[in-house]
C-alpha cells in the first residue's frame, strides 16, 4: 500500500508540534487516520462529520468499505 504523507503543524503553550498524517483504507475496509506513528480507525459518523470523500482514496474498495461499516450505516 503506497501512502502519501501530509504534514501538519500546530502551536501549543510549550511551542509548536509537527508531524505527518494520512487517511487511507486498510485491508479490512476501514478508513484509518494516521497521525505520526499513531493509528485510529474512523467510525462512520466521523467520516461523515469530517466530510471525507472516501471514493478518492487510492485503491478504494467499495465492497470492503460497506462490509466493514454495514452495522454503522
Amino acid at each position: 500500500m503506497n501512502k502519501n504523507k501530509n504534514h501538519f503543524t500546530y502551536e501549543t503553550s510549550a511551542g509548536s508540534k509537527s508531524g505527518f498524517f494520512d487517511i487511507y483504507q486498510s485491508r479490512n475496509g476501514s478508513i484509518m487516520l494516521q497521525l505520526g506513528y499513531a493509528f485510529t480507525r474512523l467510525s462512520y459518523k466521523q467520516i461523515e462529520r469530517l466530510r471525507l470523500d472516501v471514493y478518492i482514496l487510492k485503491d478504494f474498495d467499495h465492497d470492503a468499505y460497506v462490509q466493514c461499516y454495514q452495522n454503522e450505516i
